[in-house]
């Protein structure tokens, strides 16, 4: 009886070439895996925040900021910056008081137009989401720029400290981003691992 039989080796020194020259393509697919999943953690948390605090997205995504993972160095680092809104930055306006003008009477800078009729103060102040801040008026602060300002108690103008306001959104971001981290992180960085390395190694393979 006739038998057709063929054995396949690999020597261990071969082994080890083919292992040396796939680490660097398998690290640097690590890295983008990395990166991606820390891009994604920061869409996620821009898009969470904008719409728990009601403000538009740019807002937000200005203070989120990615540092990419690298071959070298595998890590990649999502970090949030939490400093609180200025008004101003979301279209803030004052509105007339009794027998004033409406308010949208300013640019972009914060200043009057041309010809436009001032408000009479005491309407208080609106900005984008529904924001709205009664007493409050729009004066330049110490740096010369304009913000938006309310007295710390109502009575005599002259005799009264003023303050600027802020818009606070530090809890919701961090709530945010401690729920995209629980729920994407491991998950989008396990699915793309296996992708990224692969794609690289067969990329590699065809050079």
């Amino acid at each position: 009886m006739s038998t057709a039989d063929v054995t396949l080796r690999i020597d261990d020194d071969q082994l080890r070439r083919w292992i040396r020259a796939a680490l660097p393509e398998a690290r640097q697919g690590a890295a983008s895996a990395l990166t991606k999943t820390a891009r994604t953690i920061a869409g996620r948390t821009v898009k969470g925040a904008a719409m728990q605090v009601s403000v538009q997205p740019k807002r937000i995504r200005r203070r989120v900021k990615v540092m990419p993972a690298t071959r070298n160095r595998l890590s990649a680092r999502t970090r949030v910056y939490v400093k609180s809104l200025n008004p101003m930055m979301l279209k803030a306006r004052e509105v007339g008081g009794r027998g004033g003008a409406s308010g949208r009477q300013r640019d972009a800078s914060g200043r009057f137009k041309k010809g436009a009729r001032r408000p009479r103060r005491g309407g208080g102040v609106k900005a984008y989401g529904g924001r709205s801040w009664p007493h409050a008026f729009i004066a330049k602060g110490i740096q010369g720029r304009p913000k938006v300002m309310q007295r710390k108690a109502l009575g005599n103008p002259a005799s009264l400290p003023v303050s600027g306001l802020r818009v606070p959104w530090a809890a919701e971001a961090r709530g945010v981003f401690e729920k995209v981290v629980a729920r994407a992180s491991q998950v989008m960085f396990d699915k793309t691992l296996p992708h990224e390395i692969m794609w690289r190694l067969r990329r590699a393979g065809s050079r």
